[in-house]
């Protein structure tokens, strides 16, 4: 029975070995893998105009930024004309539109936990401190209004 046994194990490790050094069946495997059925001529027009679209990809994200920025003046007019509920919906809906944009885009992608929560606020708080300087010179010193 041990010899059964011993002989079973060998050739299990001979039959796992083969495999794992057989470079021409990983290559099919990978093969099969990698191949896709060759797109239809649908799928080949929205191929080429996903990558036209991905070519201009950081213009289109540079237009929605100054878009949003462009938005803040309208949100608060809104607010003023539909009041306190219609400048809630309107916020939310420019941060949840921005939102979903940013997951679709970025996905899993943002790392969020991988640094301590001490890393993250010092420099958003040093910023916000230099952009409150910057407003003060311009302001206060440069420009000569008064603070009262």
């Amino acid at each position: 029975m041990g010899t059964c046994r011993a002989a079973l194990d060998k050739e299990d490790d001979d039959s796992s070995r083969q495999r794992f050094y057989d470079v021409d069946r990983f290559k099919q495997i990978i093969d099969a893998h990698n191949s896709a059925p060759p797109p239809t001529f649908f799928r080949k027009i929205l191929l080429r105009i996903g990558i036209g679209i991905d070519s201009i990809a950081g213009l289109i994200s540079t237009f929605l930024g100054m878009v949003t920025i462009f938005a803040a003046p309208l949100v608060v007019v809104i607010g003023a004309m539909f009041g306190l509920f219609g400048f809630l919906v309107s916020f939310f809906g420019v941060i949840g539109l921005l939102g979903f944009y940013v997951e679709r885009k970025l996905g899993d992608s943002i790392q969020v936990v991988d640094t301590s929560i001490l890393r993250k606020v010092i420099p958003q708080v040093l910023g916000s401190a230099l952009v409150l300087a910057a407003f003060y010179i311009i302001f206060v010193v440069i420009l000569g209004y008064k603070l009262t």
